[in-house]
């Protein structure tokens, strides 16, 4: 499989709509459930335009990003979390008797230490669960390089400020080809830290997190322009704060623009797109955020695996 991502990634300066036709033929070939094939044929229609900026999109991100890191993190993401993920999570989901998430995030802070994280997961990779989000919304995180480089089959969404890290840690990071940068607009860094990522061949975006009044604005037609200009091809909202109106309209909002995109920018809505994904595998939404004190949903898990809470928090219906 990665022999073929590899090739249609290689060919794309060539004839880009026939190398995401072939990708998309390749998707198909390891779909293993009616929602997956559903989720391609939207993609086969939106793209049966040869003049969608979604092409324009794939060429930006081939352009720019190192070509082992798009191809190792796409089919961490894709394969290993999504399409080959959902038969192995619904196996041993099906087993501990509790759903069982595609991917989990974890808080990083001074409250928790990395070992917590790196048990996290280590407990979490022996359960079939390959995508991690590792978030810092205050401070500096220094990037846990073993456990990159243990992992090399998960993806891991590194989100936080990196303006005090230098070119080298970044380039270590890629080094590992299996993580993606989102960083915040912040006026004082923002810019510079695109232009030294980009040079360096990282795979990133802007993460914003939308506060509990609903203002998006980073998806005015104004802020997607910037952010292509930056060299920023990816937008990954978050929106916690948010009360459950909000979250809906948003939702709404992000599904627009992904039919009418109008710049070569990629949206990811967390809470909605990863509690969906998870309702397809195991029909809970079974979404973890694991907070910097080390705490789901009431359990520490300092003190108890991680198994154990979640089949606490997400049992399995019992069947009649």
């Amino acid at each position: 499989m990665e022999t073929a991502v590899s090739r249609a990634i290689d060919s794309v300066d060539r004839d880009t709509g026939r190398s995401v036709r072939r990708a998309l033929s390749l998707a198909r070939m390891f779909t293993s459930d009616g929602y997956q094939s559903a989720l391609l044929d939207q993609f086969a229609a939106v793209l049966a335009d040869g003049k969608s900026v979604y092409y324009r999109l794939v060429r930006e991100l081939v352009d720019q990003v190192n070509a082992e890191t798009l191809k190792t993190f796409s089919v961490n993401l894709a394969y290993g979390g999504w399409s080959n993920g959902s038969r192995v999570l619904r196996e041993r989901g099906a087993a501990l008797g509790c759903a069982l998430p595609w991917i989990i995030t974890i808080d990083q802070g001074a409250e928790k230490s990395p070992a917590l994280t790196r048990r996290l997961v280590d407990e979490a990779y022996r359960l079939g669960i390959v995508c991690f989000i590792l978030q810092w919304d205050q401070g500096l995180v220094q990037p846990d390089l073993a456990l990159l480089r243990e992992r090399q089959d998960c993806a891991f969404l590194l989100m936080g400020d990196i303006s005090a890290l230098p070119d080298t840690a970044l380039a270590d990071v890629n080094a590992c080809h299996n993580a993606m940068f989102a960083i915040p607009r912040k006026a004082e860094s923002f810019a510079a830290d695109c232009a030294r990522l980009s040079r360096l061949g990282c795979l990133f975006g802007l993460y914003h997190v939308v506060p509990e009044q609903g203002d998006i604005c980073g998806l005015s037609d104004e802020a997607q322009q910037y952010l292509c200009e930056q060299g920023c091809h990816l937008l990954i909202l978050r929106d916690e704060q948010c009360p459950p109106r909000i979250r809906a309209a948003l939702r709404a909002q992000v599904q627009q623009l992904r039919y009418h995109l109008r710049h070569p920018l990629g949206v990811f809505h967390v809470a909605s797109d990863v509690a969906e994904v998870n309702r397809v595998i195991s029909g809970l939404d079974c979404s973890v955020h694991v907070s910097q004190s080390g705490r789901l949903g009431g359990y520490d898990l300092r003190g108890k695996p991680l198994a154990a809470v979640l089949q606490a928090l997400f049992p399995l219906p019992q069947r009649s």
